[in-house]
């Protein structure tokens, strides 16, 4: 009677660990990062998935050029190794990475971004940051031809290049409220004719 009861609970154990055990092998992950919080914390991040298909590119766009090596499919955050809610279906370009870390200092949280390009000046970078422990993402993506900079205690700044009248940057500043997600358009200068394309000249406008 012993071996039997034992050799049910072995099979029980096995087949709950099973599926379990299936899934984590099946989840693969692509981008793995250590972003801080407001406080200085630091948690890793990463984006994991068990259907991206890959994908070479073969022609050159906006987002990415021949020969990219692409990943399309659902992307999963996870945080410290833990699944989170959060979700994404951005394509990922492992060549030229659209996924980065926009760095802040103590008192604004590190924010984890992603790239979508729409043309070679019209990009949306959606961004992520943890608060009270927990990743959370801004309702809203910024539109912006370079990657935006941390401008002061929970501002960034982005600059959107005009290719078709004053073919310079309009360069906008936003805080952002971590406990809600919210943006708040602060400041914007306009019609400046500069012909730079990094966002390290930023800083001083």
């Amino acid at each position: 009677m012993k071996k039997l009861l034992t050799a049910l609970l072995i099979c029980v154990m096995f087949g709950t660990l099973a599926p379990t055990l299936a899934d984590a092998k099946a989840t693969k992950t692509y981008y793995k990062t250590t972003i801080k919080s407001a406080t200085g914390k630091k948690y890793t991040v990463s984006l994991r998935s068990n259907n991206a298909k890959k994908e070479i590119a073969d022609y050159t766009w906006a987002g990415f050029i021949e020969g990219d090596v692409l990943y399309k499919g659902t992307f999963s955050f996870y945080v410290n190794n833990k699944k989170t809610t959060l979700k994404t279906k951005k394509e990922f370009n492992r060549t030229h990475k659209n996924i980065g870390v926009i760095p802040s200092k103590k008192g604004t949280p590190q924010f984890l971004y992603i790239k979508e390009s729409f043309s070679s000046n019209n990009h949306t970078y959606s961004l992520y940051y943890m608060y009270n422990g927990k990743l959370k993402k801004a309702k809203n993506a910024f539109g912006s031809t370079v990657k935006p900079i941390y401008a002061g205690k929970n501002l960034i700044k982005v600059a959107q290049y005009d290719n078709a009248e004053t073919f310079g940057y309009m360069i906008y500043t936003y805080r952002i409220n971590p406990k809600q997600a919210k943006e708040q358009w602060l400041l914007q200068n306009s019609n400046q004719v500069v012909f730079y394309m990094t966002s390290n000249h930023l800083k001083n406008k």
